[in-house]
């Protein structure tokens, strides 16, 4: 009876520990391990979690993302997907970066298994046919023909960070002028690739000394030979020119102020929910902001100072942990006018909040365990108890009496005593009697 119960217990024990344990948060790749070269390859991801921000990656470049932040009703299925063609033979990595949150513990996991991808050349189908009509045609032109590399090497952007930041980028365009004044001792170039798989030198500080100071840009393309070079004329003046400038300056205010009314570009610039630094002017090229929100992507408001002028906004989606840089291009359609405004996004890493629901959610986990732990150690108390009461009656096995027993017992053994005593008495009376006549008789016969 009492192995039994234990064995009902351990079982009801081991039931609650496998579902908690099969309860944990997970997320997992799911791929072909082979691809071909130019052909898109579709990436999936799945599982289950309460709230969860994950970035699906290949070789670090990230082509989907999927998040869910505001759940706290348990856990609930993760689902979702990207493509990638792959350009080139050889292996690919998928990653899955980010976190994902169990509902019954709050326990969040951040690291996941990779994926590595083969990529072999496409099949030639054209060379395949002609090898029945000639194969030594066929094995030349199979030779011939490798995975030819982009040999593109054009720039998507290019300027100076700060306020010494010129206008008028353009890919084509290669050479640029610029001037600052003398307390410029140095500069920040930066660039950004037109394609994937290019290499940039040349960016970065410059120091500058007086006069004409030419910075060249290099970029290589991915083929690796061809090559562009794009080059920053930055003419710093000298002290003397600086003063004589702010004189004249302090002379002409007027065309100062109409130079300035008649500046390309925007003349409203916004980012919903976040504050711009320094505060937005036409001919400031370069801000920040700071994102502290789990946010993948941004809403911009944009406004051209022309209204026949075209923007384009790059880098605000798919926005990742640390710096990210957007890019809003404003171009004239019947002029080469054009202005490039660059806005730096630190996006703050914060550590994995539990909403305070979720936080009572898994209080009332909590509340529920320690119930049922009380339930079962009542449970097993009770068995205690019946053990010990089994093993007391079977020692006093054959030697128990009853209350019925007990008392008429003890009835009898009261009449015993009364019977004798009558007896005694019977017995006492008997003796007297004797002495007395054995005393008559002795003298009578004196």
């Amino acid at each position: 009876m009492s192995k039994k119960i234990f064995s009902v217990i351990l079982s009801i024990a081991l039931l609650f520990v496998l579902k908690n344990y099969s309860n944990a948060a997970n997320a997992t790749i799911q791929c072909s391990s082979e691809a071909k070269v130019n052909s898109p390859l579709t990436i999936s991801v799945s599982g289950s979690a309460v709230q969860w921000n994950l970035h699906l990656k290949v070789n670090g470049q990230t082509i989907a993302s999927n998040s869910e932040v505001e759940n706290v009703e348990g856990n609930k299925t993760i689902s979702f997907s990207g493509t990638y063609t792959p350009t080139s033979e050889g292996n690919i990595t998928v990653t899955l970066d980010g976190s994902a949150t169990e509902a019954s513990d709050g326990s969040t996991i951040t690291s996941f298994a990779s994926k590595t991808v083969s990529v072999k050349k496409a099949e030639n189908n054209n060379n395949s046919n002609n090898a029945s009509n000639s194969n030594s045609n066929s094995n030349s032109n199979t030779q011939q023909q490798p995975q030819t590399k982009s040999n593109v090497a054009t720039l998507a952007n290019l300027g100076i960070k700060g306020q010494y930041d010129f206008t008028g980028f353009r890919a084509a365009k290669t050479s640029y002028s610029v001037t600052v004044p003398n307390e410029a001792e140095s500069v920040e170039i930066y660039a950004s690739k037109g394609q994937s798989g290019q290499k940039i030198i040349g960016t970065g500080v410059k120091q500058l000394k007086e006069g004409t100071n030419a910075i060249n840009v290099v970029v290589t393309a991915e083929d690796g030979t061809t090559t562009k070079t794009y080059t920053i004329n930055i003419e710093r003046k000298s002290a003397e020119t600086t003063d004589n400038k702010e004189e004249n300056t302090e002379e002409q205010p007027e065309e100062t102020s109409t130079e300035e009314e008649e500046t390309f570009g925007l003349k409203d610039l916004k980012i919903d929910g976040l504050e711009l630094t320094p505060e937005f002017k036409t001919d400031v090229y370069e801000y920040s902001a700071e994102l502290k929100e789990d946010k993948t992507s941004l809403e911009l408001t944009t406004i051209a100072t022309e209204e026949n002028a075209e923007i384009e906004v790059t880098g605000n989606e798919d926005l990742k942990d640390g710096e990210n840089i957007i890019t809003v291009i404003v171009k004239e359609k019947d002029t080469d006018k054009t202005a490039t405004y660059q806005i730096t996004v630190n996006k703050i890493k914060e550590e994995t909040n539990i909403t305070e629901a979720t936080v009572n959610n898994i209080d009332n986990k909590t509340k529920e365990m320690i119930i049922l732990g009380i339930g079962i150690l009542a449970l097993i108390i009770v068995v205690i108890i019946i053990v010990i009461v089994n093993k007391k009656r079977n020692s006093n096995n054959g030697q128990e009496y009853y209350y019925s027993e007990l008392y008429n017992n003890d009835e009898s053994e009261e009449n015993i005593n009364e019977e004798n005593q009558d007896e005694q008495e019977e017995y006492d009376e008997e003796i007297e009697e004797k002495k007395k006549k054995k005393h008559s008789k002795g003298k009578r016969f004196k």
